[in-house]
């Protein structure tokens, strides 16, 4: 069975959308976060709100980064679990740890907040995820119009 419409897929479609590895399971950090995304994503097209726009431009900017956004788990460790479970690590077209630097006064290197680094990558496959989805409802909406 083919699953064309974002609102069926699975968290293992999601995770190809998205770029990204596939989850270690159904249940697991990574594919509960991805329904969730999809989910959020869903509710937001199918809502009033979601009717609300001149073009798509109007809610892809706007609303897709607050969906991203909203979309980043709160509890540091869930981040953490569901940067691991979908291999979050092997994303280059967002993960960008700078490299150390030497304070020259204190002879030491400043800090990398590897936290803040793994949840800008959370937020960007959100992102990319929530785009590819309210596009695909969009066009699918057009087609059968």
């Amino acid at each position: 069975m083919t699953i064309t419409t974002p609102r069926d897929w699975t968290a293992y479609n999601l995770s190809h959308e998205a770029d990204v590895q596939s989850p270690d399971n159904r249940e697991s950090p990574g594919a509960l976060w991805l329904l969730a995304v999809r989910d959020a994503a869903v509710s937001y097209y199918d809502s009033p709100a979601g009717d609300d726009y001149d073009s798509p431009d109007d809610w892809w900017h706007e609303h897709t980064h607050r969906l991203a956004d909203e979309a980043i788990p709160l509890p540091t460790h869930e981040r953490w679990l569901v940067f691991t479970d979908l291999c979050l690590w092997a994303d280059e077209s967002v993960l960008d740890i700078p490299a150390l630097t030497r304070d020259v006064s204190a002879g030491r290197g400043e800090e990398v907040d590897m936290t803040a680094q793994a949840t800008a990558v959370i937020y960007e496959v959100a992102h990319r995820l929530v785009w590819t989805i309210l596009t695909s409802l969009t066009n699918d909406a057009e087609e059968a119009a």
